[in-house]
């Protein structure tokens, strides 16, 4: 294991927001996808990667940012990161972001904010969860415990990001820097409102 690798969930169709996948939809001139990836390098996140939809390659290879297809979109973050990790082989990470991509408000400072906070944490905790006003929210940060737990869940059938990091051990709640955290699009209002 080495390093902080941040994973950006990006494999939903958006089909809520119609405007076709999320990772796509332009905000303020860049795609989320483009504004996630930036966000995190700006953070210090050492190496991003981006989990898609399967069949959109030749998009995301125009944004310059290294992906890998989910190819059930509909299987969820559980097996949206398991690919990802499974792209890095045997080189976990130490500590790993995940970002969906669909959290356009949340800066830099946020996943500051999170990285210092998640260091020196003990062995007991298997992620780190940004929260405001008591509600949990996004991105958060597995731990060296966390990333095991999920690189060797295999195919359980059921199981979510969420079990399966709780099984691992406990989570930490950190304050969030403000409400961004809890903050997703979902609608066309939702893009307004950033």
């Amino acid at each position: 294991m080495t390093g902080i690798y941040g994973v950006i969930l990006a494999a939903g169709q958006g089909r809520r927001l119609g405007l076709g996948p999320k990772a796509f939809v332009t905000y303020q001139g860049q795609t989320l996808l483009e504004r996630s990836r930036d966000v995190l390098a700006d953070a210090g996140v050492e190496r991003i990667l981006a989990v898609t939809p399967p069949g959109l390659g030749a998009r995301v290879e125009g944004l310059d940012i290294p992906f890998v297809e989910n190819p059930d979109p509909n299987s969820g973050p559980l097996e949206s990161v398991r690919c990802a990790l499974s792209d890095w082989n045997q080189t976990l990470p130490d500590r790993l972001v995940i970002f969906p991509v669909d959290h356009l408000a949340v800066e830099v400072d946020e996943v500051r904010n999170l990285l210092d906070r998640a260091q020196g944490v003990q062995d007991t905790v298997s992620r780190v969860i940004p929260s405001w006003n008591g509600k949990g929210g996004h991105p958060i940060l597995l731990t060296r415990s966390g990333v095991r737990a999920v690189a060797d869940s295999g195919e359980s059938v059921g199981s979510t990001l969420r079990s399966v990091l709780v099984e691992a051990g406990e989570a930490l709640y950190i304050d969030a820097l403000g409400p961004a955290v809890l903050r997703n699009v979902n609608t066309a209002a939702d893009l307004q409102e950033r």
